[in-house]
């Protein structure tokens, strides 16, 4: 079950998961939001009517679309206007010109919901944008209109069609059961939808597709992959940075590939070598134009538990999975890197972090934070979130249940205030709100960990939760919740997000 509370506005944000998000199509990356403009077709040679004589002729729509050679003498060339040719993202439109002067460009988007207009930003001579919002198997009309720096605009003669194609016959069905726009952020939502091969051989798979969803829950724009993708966020500029598989890819609205890194292994021509043998589930471009993300390292582990359940089972040496946060320079080179293992308790477990396979950890979130050059990280595994100083590497505090952790551990540890308050358990992608609050996607497996008695999954719950931390106190406060009970409850047993927004 994947579940997703997430309305996703604005032209970037800083985190996505943590987020950033793509707006309606006016507020796409380097535009301005739409903008109340009259036809410009509409007013080329046009004189008052009250200056005509009875013999000067009306007139007619035709006429007031022809141009002077004096007209169109901002336009290089007649623009072009069509489908993305990049089948990642094909429900993108591109539009191409170049004018003799700068010039900002303009559209005017018809569809089967009426007209909404388009400015791109800023002043250039060479454009090529994305047309975004196209619903798929819908035709549009596109007129192009260019204004140069001192205000004179022309309006092309010619009228475009775009005809979004159809979604693949396999995507994954996709329905809103509510929709109420007046109580969303404008925008679109983002969300993550895989289907991999698995064991019902009457499901067919997809792969994995990057969604966006308009304020009515319609696609109208993807981006496709074969492999399950995690950790997507959002760059200043619009691109998408999205962790998949053994490569960390910066895509732009096209779906063009704007840079990218990969482990050492089967190296593309076109991304930058890391020496790591993986990245895991999570990616972000830090202010000082370095990445941030997650790393599964493996370790040979002495007196390692054996059994999830039995205290008194034997210990044993294993080869163990834990996780590394790494800071990788734009060339690849490792600057930072804080194993997790060396700052917790290496030896102390949760459900699934013996079987199927040892996974001590499960990271599946790190985000740096500017405020006070720290790390926050999820670990799933251990039902936790912890934050750590990025120069030293010293921990700061635990968020999470104090059950299992050695006495050195329990000056971290963050003492709940107030009621309610419900711990998390098996989190994912925790972000600091504008005011500094900590907002995650609480799972809610188990309930437990090693040796007590889990819930069943039957019996359980997810919600999206946030907590207000003091470090001073290190206490921390639940503040809000949501989470459905009874009959109305959600339970994802992984994956998940939940989303702040202003």
């Amino acid at each position: 079950m994947l579940a997703i509370l997430s309305c996703d506005t604005g032209a970037s944000r800083p985190s996505a998961d943590d987020d950033a998000t793509l707006p309606d199509t006016a507020d796409q990356a380097g535009q301005s939001d739409q903008f109340d403009q009259p036809d410009q077709a509409d007013q080329t040679d046009q004189t008052d009517q009250a200056d005509q004589t009875d013999d000067a002729p009306l007139m007619t729509d035709d006429d007031e679309v022809l141009l002077s050679d004096a007209d169109l003498e901002l336009f290089a060339a007649a623009p072009v206007v069509e489908m993305n040719p990049n089948g990642l993202a094909p429900l993108t439109g591109v539009v191409t010109l170049t004018t003799i002067v700068p010039t900002r460009l303009s559209l005017s988007l018809t569809g089967p919901e009426g007209t909404r207009d388009l400015l791109f930003e800023p002043l250039a001579t060479a454009h090529r944008h994305p047309i975004l919002g196209l619903l798929p198997g819908e035709s549009y009309t596109v007129r192009v209109s260019v204004t140069d720096g001192t205000g004179g605009s022309t309006t092309h003669p010619d009228i475009f069609t775009l005809t979004a194609p159809s979604l693949p016959a396999n995507f994954p069905v996709i329905t809103a059961d509510l929709i109420a726009p007046e109580k969303m952020a404008p925008g679109v939502t983002y969300l993550v939808v895989t289907r991999m091969q698995g064991s019902n051989p009457g499901i067919e798979a997809f792969g994995s597709a990057l969604v966006a969803l308009d304020e009515k829950g319609r696609v109208s724009w993807f981006f496709k992959g074969d492999v399950p993708m995690h950790g997507v966020s959002f760059i200043d500029n619009g691109d998408i940075f999205i962790q998949f598989g053994p490569k960390l890819l910066i895509i732009d609205r096209f779906g063009d590939l704007v840079n990218g890194w990969e482990n050492q292994q089967d190296l593309s021509a076109d991304l930058t070598a890391v020496q790591v043998p993986n990245f895991h589930h999570s990616a972000e471009m830090m202010p000082n134009g370095k990445v941030l993300t997650l790393v599964a390292m493996t370790a040979q582990t002495e007196n390692y538990p054996t059994s999830e359940t039995d205290p008194n089972a034997p210990t044993m040496t294993t080869i163990v999975t834990y996780d590394d946060v790494i800071e990788v320079s734009p060339d690849g080179t490792i600057d930072g890197r804080w194993p997790l293992k060396e700052m917790l308790d290496p030896l102390r477990i949760g459900f699934g972090s013996v079987k199927p396979a040892a996974q001590w950890s499960h990271a599946n979130y790190a985000t740096y934070l500017a405020g006070d050059d720290s790390v926050m990280v999820s670990l799933r595994h251990q039902s936790c979130v912890v934050k750590f100083d990025r120069l030293t590497g010293a921990l700061r505090w635990i968020l999470g249940t104090h059950d299992g952790w050695d006495a050195a551990f329990l000056p971290y540890l963050l003492t709940p205030q107030g009621t309610p308050f419900d711990w998390n358990w098996y989190q994912h992608n925790p972000k600091l709100t504008s005011d500094g609050h900590i907002i995650l996607f609480d799972n809610g497996n188990y309930r437990a960990i090693p040796y007590d008695t889990p819930m069943a999954a039957a019996d359980n719950r997810s919600r999206a939760v946030q907590f207000a931390v003091d470090e001073s106190l290190m206490t921390v406060t639940q503040t809000w919740e949501w989470g459905p009970t009874g009959d109305d409850r959600i339970y994802a047993s992984f994956l998940g997000d939940v989303e702040y927004h202003p």
